[in-house]
């Protein structure tokens, strides 16, 4: 997310924390370099002013108010060029030799003026150190405008005394960098001292009806306090959002965005995408219906066109997230045993950034208490993260279209939660497969092998649970017994394949660094090996030899490993490796080539 130039040069807290909160609008483009007709005579007038300082200098003269004026312009003229990449500090440093002889100059005036003319001095002194707090923050030295800014808010704005209206401009950006540059430095405590005092001194300036203007016309750079507030507000977001703090940055992150729509300040683009993210925010502390208003202002602010597909498509990704949240959030609220009137979250009494939404059709947020309720919901979400994969496509854009597939596996899961029929739970098993497993042949091991590993973990679970399901209803296989065990077991046998090739791809691999996978895998298959079905007594045996077998290798590796957070799972493996042992031997002293 793109930092305002003017307010903070040089700063990179914005850079770390880019996608939480919403950049104030970018400013105009610099303006083109001067033809070197200008150039000529700019050089020759800022010739003619360092001419004027030395000499002022030399005599000694007492610095007026037309003469710091005069300077200060020499001053933003030095800012305003742009330096060639050799040496991008030039201009910097020149000005900076322009301020470092006017406080010279300036703090010899004020030995020889009257009382009466010394606070003038005080105010040429302190925009001095302001402007050159400002360079040393963007000529990255940043003790140096630490130093120099905290000068210039000694005398602009000190403690325990009541604001100076003309001077809350400079007070403003100058407490607005501070914050920055601390939270840059990782001291979020020092920056939301900085950062709530420039907050508190503009609705103190708010509060005046006819604020005076600055003293002197030239400070080094142009102010406007509106901007700077919202500059404020959007710093004392991205600095909440690193602390965790997501309700106050939530909070901090829509004024930013209301100010920026009321003042018209705004890209779209970027505005609408910071929308969305705020969704976000308010979806994580079940605030449904302000996430739901985010997104749907998000798309309608968005502008059409090709150079937006992409935005427009992770809208639509974040629509259909929002929509599973709300469905899961559901699903929790009915396993804890909440009441119904939890199922809407936090209400909302108005409409979001003070606009009527137009032809915005909002979720009605009520509990879900049947099947069919669900499946509206279902049905939302998978319909946006459809549209979203219609730009995710696998050729070009392959760990963004997988991670879709898998977030609609998850939605069938959160479905079937609700859904009391065995059969059309059934049903949705199998779409889950079907969305995952065509992967398989497409992924290059090569270059997706971590992928692969993962892909062949979940098609494995997810046909154990297929077995699951069919378990309790054979029916939904086939009417005749024979067919539908064949059936089951080919499901059986596809869980223990792809169990198979996570195993081999985890051959010569750390143990240390791939229990979880491996014990889990092993686990499954002895698992799976017992609930394979028969057709012979001396089959029934090769199953049971087969999980036995499986048994037996983590047993041993439990011994082995004293310390895995397996260890209770070892233990129930020793157990069920002595009862398919005393099995497998009643089988062999009973008729075991004798058909069931």
């Amino acid at each position: 997310m793109a930092e305002p130039a003017e307010a903070n040069a040089g700063c990179t807290a914005a850079e770390a924390a880019a996608a939480a909160a919403p950049a104030p609008a970018a400013p105009a483009a610099p303006a083109p370099a001067p033809t070197t007709e200008a150039t000529t005579e700019a050089t020759t007038e800022v010739a003619a002013a360092a001419a004027t300082e030395v000499a002022t200098a030399a005599s000694g003269s007492v610095v007026s108010v037309e003469a710091f004026e005069a300077r200060m312009a020499n001053v933003e003229e030095l800012l305003a060029r742009e330096d060639p990449e050799q040496t991008p500090f030039k201009s910097i440093y020149d000005a900076d030799d322009v301020l470092n002889n006017l406080l010279k100059d300036v703090e010899r005036s004020a030995l020889a003026a009257a009382p009466e003319q010394k606070a003038v001095y005080e105010d040429m002194s302190a925009v001095a150190h302001y402007v050159l707090g400002i360079d040393g923050l963007n000529s990255d030295d940043n003790s140096a405008g630490e130093r120099n800014l905290t000068l210039a808010l000694a005398h602009l704005n000190p403690e325990g005394t009541p604001v100076k209206l003309q001077w809350v401009p400079l007070v403003i950006d100058s407490l607005n960098r501070l914050g920055v540059l601390w939270n840059d430095r990782g001291n979020y405590e020092l920056a939301e001292k900085w950062l709530s005092s420039a907050e508190k001194v503009y609705n103190e300036w708010k509060l005046c009806t006819n604020p005076p203007p600055m003293p002197f016309a030239h400070t080094g750079h142009k102010h406007d306090v509106e901007s700077m507030h919202t500059h404020t507000l959007y710093y004392i977001a991205q600095m909440y959002t690193i602390c965790k703090k997501t309700m106050q940055a939530a909070s901090y992150c829509y004024q930013t965005l209301k100010r920026q729509r009321e003042t018209n300040k705004f890209v779209p683009t970027e505005w609408a995408m910071n929308c969305a993210s705020l969704a976000g925010y308010y979806t994580e502390n079940r605030m449904f219906a302000a996430a739901e208003q985010c997104l749907s202002i998000a798309q309608q602010t968005l502008p059409a066109g090709p150079e937006n597909e992409e935005n427009r498509a992770n809208l639509f990704v974040a629509r259909g997230h929002f929509y599973m949240d709300l469905l899961e959030s559901e699903e929790k609220r009915c396993k804890s045993g909440e009441p119904e009137e939890a199922a809407a979250g936090v209400p909302l009494t108005e409409r979001l950034f003070g606009l009527d939404n137009g032809e915005c059709e909002f979720v009605k947020l009520v509990p879900v208490k049947a099947a069919t309720q669900a499946k509206r919901l279902f049905d939302k979400s998978m319909e946006q993260l459809q549209q979203g994969t219609q730009y995710y496509v696998l050729d070009g854009f392959v760990s963004d279209h997988i991670k879709i597939l898998y977030d609609m596996v998850k939605l069938y899961e959160l479905v079937m939660y609700f859904e009391p029929d065995d059969n059309i739970k059934y049903t949705y098993q199998r779409q889950r497969i079907a969305l995952l497993e065509p992967l398989s042949g497409k992924l290059n091991p090569q270059f997706y092998f971590f992928e692969l590993q993962q892909l062949h973990c979940k098609l494995a679970e997810l046909y154990a649970e297929e077995a699951d399901i069919t378990e309790k209803i054979p029916e939904a296989l086939d009417k005749d017994p024979v067919t539908s065990a064949n059936m089951r077991n080919r499901i059986i046998n596809a869980s223990l394949d792809y169990y198979g090739r996570l195993l081999k791809s985890l051959e010569g691999k750390s143990l240390e660094n791939n229990e979880e996978a491996l014990v889990s895998a092993r686990l499954s298959c002895a698992r799976l090996y017992t609930k394979l079905l028969p057709k012979s007594r001396a089959e029934l045996a090769e199953n049971l030899n087969r999980s036995m077998a499986e048994y037996a290798w983590l047993s041993e590796y439990g011994d082995a490993h004293k310390t895995s957070t397996f260890a209770d799972q070892f233990q129930i493996c020793k157990q069920m490796l002595l009862l398919l042992r005393h099995k497998i031997s009643m089988l062999r002293e009973g008729n075991g080539d004798e058909d069931d």
